[in-house]
């Protein structure tokens, strides 16, 4: 069985490999199996995109998924953005049962 940690960078991989995804920012992180997606996005397109190549990592049990959508935003802005959503998903899976 993968650690969590081998399952971010196997969902970052995909992610990085997929010419459909379009993110300009996305923020990954992985507790017992479950994907938790943030970040910016350039449309809605993006999210099927991101879904269809999370769920081809075996491994990934579920996937929640909460993105801001940013079209003409820079990297930079978008990484703002993305790092207080990984900040509150860390608390709340913390916080989780």
């Amino acid at each position: 069985m993968k650690t969590d940690a081998q399952l971010k960078q196997d969902v970052l991989a995909e992610l990085r490999l997929d010419a459909a995804v379009e993110a300009i920012q996305v923020g990954v992180r992985v507790r017992d199996g479950f994907a938790m997606l943030t970040g910016c996005l350039r449309g809605f397109p993006d999210i099927d995109a991101i879904e269809r190549a999370v769920q081809r990592v075996v491994g990934v049990r579920a996937i929640a998924m909460e993105f801001d959508f940013e079209p003409e935003a820079l990297p930079s802005a978008c990484g703002a953005l993305a790092a207080p959503l990984l900040a509150e998903a860390a608390s709340r899976s913390r916080a989780a049962p």
